[in-house]
């Protein structure tokens, strides 16, 4: 269907290209084909071909060419396009730094029901960029965006129930959210599952869970969780005490710049726990 001339099979392609699934992973034969559909007025392969011009895959980076691309998408009624632009104005790159213009866009497609949208309305309205603050207003975005499975949206609103940030503190509903992000695979939400289940906050503290789920968090590269698996392997908190892999894990953490690991593992340096005593290795980690 592609090779006859199908705009909709041609950006399906391009996404298994991109993404090497069914076929070898080939992003300037994604972009080709993505220019093939885009050029009949497909507004899928438009918005997709103006995010390949911002990031350069497939093309040589362009940002006049991705502006270009994401317009037509717009006024091809593209949800995902408002977003990418908005997203060019917030960053400034390619285009003038204008975040009011940029939650002009974003609005529009937020109220369309586009979840990604709707949680960069939460973004802007809780910290007040390109628009007045209103954490209230934030928080019904989030949940606008939680409730239609959007993970960073379940993680966030989480987190706002877990602090009690513009809604009554509740361990248990940040625990509900937490987990719904999480099955997805939102490393975030499996890291803040994993200390709530380590703290007993809004669910029975159970230190193999705890593990379970900064373990999850950490195999996605999640640096805090490195940090907070270490001080667990070094304690010996659910798990065999094990300095050797306590180390491992705080130095990944520390060297990712996560302060409290480098805290932790100048102190192991400077008391020689699982490590050769080094004060100098231990003053490098405290600067």
């Amino acid at each position: 269907a592609a090779q006859a001339g199908d705009p909709e099979a041609q950006v399906n392609l391009a996404g298994f290209l991109l993404q090497g699934v069914l076929f070898e992973k080939n992003q300037e034969e994604a972009a080709r084909w993505c220019q093939r559909a885009a050029e009949r007025g497909n507004a899928a392969a438009e918005d997709l071909l103006g995010r390949l011009y911002a990031t350069g895959r497939g093309v040589k980076q362009d940002y006049s060419q991705a502006e270009i691309w994401l317009r037509r998408a717009v006024g091809h009624g593209s949800l995902s396009a408002y977003a990418n632009l908005a997203a060019m104005y917030w960053d400034g790159k390619g285009l003038t730094q204008n975040a009011s213009e940029a939650f002009a866009l974003y609005r529009v497609a937020a109220e369309k029901s586009f979840a990604p949208a709707m949680f960069a309305m939460g973004i802007f309205l809780e910290n007040g960029i390109g628009v007045q603050r209103d954490v209230g207003q934030a928080v019904q975005w989030y949940r606008r965006a939680a409730e239609q499975g959007y993970p960073q949206g379940q993680a966030l609103l989480g987190y706002l129930y877990y602090e009690g940030i513009g809604v009554q503190q509740s361990g248990s509903e940040a625990v509900k959210w937490f987990r719904n992000a999480a099955d997805q695979g939102a490393p975030e939400a499996c890291y803040a599952l994993g200390l709530s289940y380590r703290s007993g906050r809004g669910v029975a503290q159970n230190y193999d869970e705890a593990v379970r789920w900064l373990q999850k968090a950490a195999d996605a590269k999640y640096e805090y969780a490195w940090s907070e698996l270490g001080t667990m392997y070094e304690l010996g908190w659910g798990v065999p005490q094990d300095l050797p892999k306590a180390i491992g894990f705080l130095s990944s953490a520390a060297s990712s710049g996560v302060a409290v690991a480098q805290l932790r593992l100048s102190r192991l340096y400077r008391s020689g726990r699982g490590v050769t005593r080094d004060d100098a290795t231990a003053n490098d980690w405290l600067n």
